[in-house]
């Protein structure tokens, strides 16, 4: 099996998997991948653009891009607006650094689409992180809930915040505050628990524990983000810490992308953000 093909090679290779796909179908193409000689990740990736070409063919007016200079695999108009899809199989293949100078300098929008091959489900997410004002870097709009009473455990929050936050520098800029009365991550952690009943030190059942809690958060996010038009990086709250003896901002979710800048649990003091080190 080849483990290396070179730049030209492998153009050639997805100019025919498109051209075959447009020509005689989305099985012919998928036959063609699956008689080449290459490794079995260049394989899932070739198909995982097949995949995505197919599902989005229309509706987007995708294009194939060939040159390995743009980091995008196509090119298409969503919305009104020209974009760059860069396909994946495997999210943990990507970081969205590399795609920080080319959206400054083209100022052009990039979206990665995740594929999975089992299902062919697909995911777009759109790379309209900030850019840091400070050091130029990408920074992050973090969702924020602050409680009545730090002195008390509770479960309800009563004023919501987004932060522009630079894990880069370190700065952080109030974007938008509301004053709703709304579930903290604590309190839907207790009603989930009450809910679902689940044995949380069995490892199946605590992964299912947090899979449902992740996508209620998702779900809180997703109608945030319709309603600001901001790309949400991370959910946080306050929460006090035993080790140091003081409150801090925890992080409950976390955005696929970012999963490498990121953890689920990472603690900050509340002094303007700044990561502690325990």
């Amino acid at each position: 099996m080849n483990k290396k093909i070179s730049c030209s090679i492998w153009g050639n290779i997805r100019k025919k998997s498109i051209y075959l796909y447009e020509t005689k179908g989305l099985d012919e193409a998928l036959n063609y991948i699956k008689g080449l000689n290459i490794t079995p990740n260049l394989r899932a990736g070739l198909k995982g653009e097949i995949f995505f070409f197919d599902r989005f063919y229309s509706s987007l007016k995708l294009e194939a891009l060939l040159d390995s200079g743009v980091k995008a695999d196509f090119t298409g108009i969503q919305k009104g607006e020209m974009i760059n899809f860069d396909v994946t199989t495997n999210i943990n293949y990507k970081n969205i650094e590399d795609y920080l100078e080319l959206i400054k300098k083209k100022k052009k929008q990039y979206s990665i689409a995740i594929v999975d091959l089992e299902s062919t489900d697909i995911e777009i997410f759109p790379l309209k992180f900030p850019i840091c004002p400070k050091c130029s870097n990408f920074s992050h709009y973090i969702l924020y809930k602050e409680t009545p009473n730090r002195d008390l455990e509770t479960y309800i929050s009563n004023s919501q915040f987004i932060f522009q936050f630079c894990p880069n520098c370190l700065i952080r800029k109030e974007i938008h505050h509301f004053n709703n009365i709304d579930q903290t991550y604590l309190g839907l952690i207790d009603s989930l628990e009450k809910e679902l009943n689940l044995n949380l030190t069995d490892d199946i059942s605590r992964n299912r524990f947090l899979e449902i809690f992740h996508n209620n958060v998702k779900e809180e996010v997703q109608i945030l983000e319709k309603e600001t038009g901001l790309l949400i990086s991370g959910t946080a709250e306050i929460g006090y810490n035993t080790h140091i003896g003081d409150y801090v901002a925890y992080l409950s979710w976390v955005h696929p992308l970012v999963e490498d800048i990121f953890d689920i649990g990472e603690l900050w003091s509340l002094d303007g953000w700044k990561e502690i080190d325990l």
